[in-house]
């Protein structure tokens, strides 16, 4: 998201925050707490996660795409969700949500980019919702390795089957079967701990609609944003 502010906003973000770095495993906040900080990933990979009956599903993934705790930008708005440093540590700005908000009084081009990313986000966890009910395992998998290689701008993950089984809501044996069947594919090579994106075109075919159109919603704003 940073990139693709004008640069009076990447330095009202810079100037304004403090560089933050947090290890993988880190909660930012849990369920209902009232947390009143806001980060702007630099690199790393935030796990948006509802948590029922010490388990947890994953409803959207956030990284250098987006910022993370805008609905603290609200007073007295408190979320179901937790948000989990998972693959790759973080490292952010972070500030008060008190100081974001003035920031935005003071830039009105600020204010619509973090508008329009809450939208964008509201795409990804309305298709999230739509995968985990509707798609099966094999896309679901497709759909997820390729939300995660955009945010971190790379092609390889570093990620066990236990975790990812937990990220696309199903069973491990699941998850087993379906890197199988993508590497039968070549849409992908594992290894112990490690997936590698071979074939992107191949993934999206699988993945389908769920992954495209969160993508599409992120271009149009990256784009937006950029102009």
């Amino acid at each position: 998201m940073l990139t693709a502010l004008s640069e009076a906003d990447r330095r009202l973000i810079a100037d304004n925050g403090t560089y933050c770095e947090v290890p993988i495993g880190s909660r930012l906040w849990s369920p209902f707490e009232d947390r009143k900080q806001v980060y702007f990933p630099l690199s790393g990979l935030l796990s948006i996660t509802l948590e029922r009956e010490s388990s947890l599903t994953e409803v959207a993934i956030i990284g250098t795409d987006g910022f993370c705790g805008g609905h603290a930008l609200c007073e007295g708005v408190v979320l179901p969700f937790t948000a989990l440093v998972q693959i790759s540590p973080l490292h952010a700005w972070s500030m008060s949500a008190e100081l974001l908000r003035t920031l935005t009084i003071r830039s009105m081009t600020l204010q619509q980019a973090l508008l329009r990313y809450t939208f964008d986000l509201i795409v990804q966890i309305s298709e999230t919702a739509y995968a985990n009910a509707r798609q099966t395992v094999e896309q679901r998998t497709a759909r997820w390795l390729l939300l995660c290689c955009d945010r971190l701008e790379r092609d390889s993950i570093d990620v066990t089957h236990d975790l990812l089984a937990m990220m696309v809501a199903a069973q491990r044996t699941g998850v087993t079967a379906a890197i199988h069947l993508l590497e039968e594919k070549g849409a992908i090579r594992s290894r112990r701990g490690t997936v590698i994106m071979r074939d992107r075109a191949v993934l999206e075919g699988i993945a389908g609609a769920g992954y495209s159109r969160p993508r599409a919603a992120f271009d149009y704003g990256s784009s937006a944003d950029a102009e």
